[in-house]
């Protein structure tokens, strides 16, 4: 299976994907989430509208409690934004074993809903308040960030995935416990590795 074939615009026939296929289009997903957290952060700087973002924004800068009920809650509000496009890509599935090949719209309407879901559940947010507070949010995000950022990559990519691929129960098993360690181990990292 070639990567075409699982990326967006790829070929239109239900062919079985294999993880080394998931793995690189997760990694080109990370670096598009990255690039847009920039953006947004770079623009909100750059228009000058940080005090505007910081008041609708209203973050309690600082760290979560040393807790285990906060690293839960910060798990539980994760998994929640990654359900969305978890979602979708079974439906994608579901209609791939029944008929064979998704029509053009559908797969439009799955592809601006996880977008959407992904700008509206963490990208706006997070370069909102990197562009807002500057490095006070920057310094705090990067030490669970790019571990957080890579397990909603791979969420994304099983979407990706799914949308025109059959997959093998096996391979998404893989993704999805790995996508949701790396959520796990982020919360874990954003709770307790700070003084």
């Amino acid at each position: 299976m070639t990567e075409a074939s699982i990326a967006p615009g790829g070929g239109r026939e239900a062919q079985e994907v294999d993880l080394s296929s998931f793995l690189r289009l997760a990694v080109r997903t990370l670096i598009v989430a990255v690039a847009t957290v920039a953006a947004i952060a770079l623009w909100v700087r750059m228009t000058g509208s940080a005090g505007s973002v910081r008041t609708d924004l209203r973050l309690g800068i600082g760290h979560p409690p040393q807790t285990f009920a906060s690293f839960g809650s910060i798990v539980l509000a994760n998994l929640r934004v990654a359900l969305g496009p978890l979602l979708i890509a079974a439906l994608a599935q579901i209609f791939l074993r029944y008929a064979q090949t998704p029509p053009r719209a559908l797969i439009a309407v799955f592809d601006v809903a996880v977008v959407y879901l992904a700008l509206s559940g963490l990208l706006i947010e997070l370069g909102a308040s990197i562009g807002a507070y500057g490095s006070t949010v920057l310094v705090d995000v990067l030490s669970h960030g790019p571990l957080e950022l890579s397990g909603f990559a791979l969420f994304w990519s099983v979407y990706f995935g799914c949308r025109r691929c059959r997959v093998e129960p096996r391979v998404l098993a893989t993704l999805l416990l790995l996508a949701a360690s790396l959520i796990v181990v982020a919360a874990a990292v954003e709770t307790w590795a700070h003084s």
